[in-house]
């Protein structure tokens, strides 16, 4: 999907790239299988705000109906962005599903249980909260509340206890106070985040928020954003402490210049990968050199878990 219709009075995407436009799910679904056959193992749909995705499928029948007026009551089936989720996860073959960025409004009960149901759709949502204060959000034109935010995560935790839960923040929003800051910190020590993209306020010409003082001292916005990933630090450790001596399975994307795979879990935690099989350049025989050839990227491999940091995990070659 292309552009935006939600106006955050940040943002200038709406501006720039205009109304939200989505693909016919015939296109998508032939490219996805296009794909899946040609190899690749991972499929991320994205969109400014995929979770809003609606498709008229019978647009062709509803031209049909203007001149047939009795079949009208039929033709007014769209497709929403659950419907969209539980067809690509049909589609025969080994691989996973992740899609970016959903909007709190938009993120359904049947969206949620369908993620849950589907077994190729990674345990990944990444939801933006932007701030933990109501009145900020108001003035971000985020039409949600913190109270509706915290339940939806409940909501994905009940129906997916081991979903990793990640988000994007905005620090130093033209007014923010220290108290509607100190909102923000509250709720980044209730969700636990596993991972967030924090961002300095900064204005966007053509914006609502553009026309706002931009009053937050650039040291201030610094500080809120330090403040919060002390906070990330400590509940993303926490959060990855549970996989310690855990089997998990990987998607191989890469190997570093230590000669150590790395990749990701479906929850997109970052593993690196230590191998017997495969060890680092340093210590291995040339006969070893030949046979690490092997290529590893592209490929789902289970690693047992034996160290974890705050942003990733670290573990042996099963």
């Amino acid at each position: 999907g292309n552009g935006c219709n939600n106006f955050c009075s940040y943002c200038v995407v709406p501006i720039a790239r205009g109304r939200e436009v989505y693909r016919p799910v015939q296109d998508i679904l032939n490219e996805v299988s296009e794909l899946v056959k040609n190899g690749y193992k991972e499929i991320i749909l994205i969109a400014q705000n995929v979770n809003s995705y609606k498709y008229n499928a019978n647009a062709a029948i509803r031209q049909l109906a203007e001149r047939m007026p009795r079949i009208a009551n039929n033709v007014n089936k769209y497709f929403n962005f659950a419907d969209l989720l539980r067809i690509v996860n049909d589609v025969r073959g080994n691989f996973w599903i992740r899609f970016f960025t959903s909007h709190p409004k938009d993120m359904s009960d049947e969206l949620i249980k369908i993620v849950a149901k589907c077994d190729k759709i990674c345990e990944h949502i990444h939801l933006p909260a932007q701030s933990g204060d109501n009145e900020i959000l108001k003035k971000m034109n985020r039409n949600y509340t913190v109270e509706h935010y915290k339940k939806l995560i409940k909501k994905i935790r009940q129906a997916m206890p081991n979903t990793s839960i990640t988000t994007d923040v905005i620090v130093g929003f033209p007014g923010e106070t220290k108290a509607q800051f100190d909102n923000t910190t509250k709720l980044f020590k209730e969700i636990k985040f596993d991972m967030a993209y924090i961002s300095k306020y900064s204005p966007r010409p053509g914006t609502a928020a553009g026309k706002l003082s931009d009053n937050i001292a650039k040291s201030e916005k610094k500080s809120r954003e330090e403040k919060l990933m002390e906070i990330l630090r400590k509940t993303a450790l926490e959060n990855n402490k549970k996989y310690i001596g855990e089997v998990v399975k990987i998607l191989v994307e890469g190997k570093n210049k230590k000669g150590e795979w790395y990749g990701k879990t479906r929850m997109g935690k970052n593993v690196k990968v230590r191998s017997k099989k495969f060890p680092p350049k340093a210590d291995r025989s040339l006969a070893e050199e030949m046979r690490s050839k092997k290529n590893l990227i592209g490929e789902f491999v289970d690693v047992k878990i034996e160290k974890v940091r705050g942003f990733g995990l670290e573990g042996e070659l099963v």
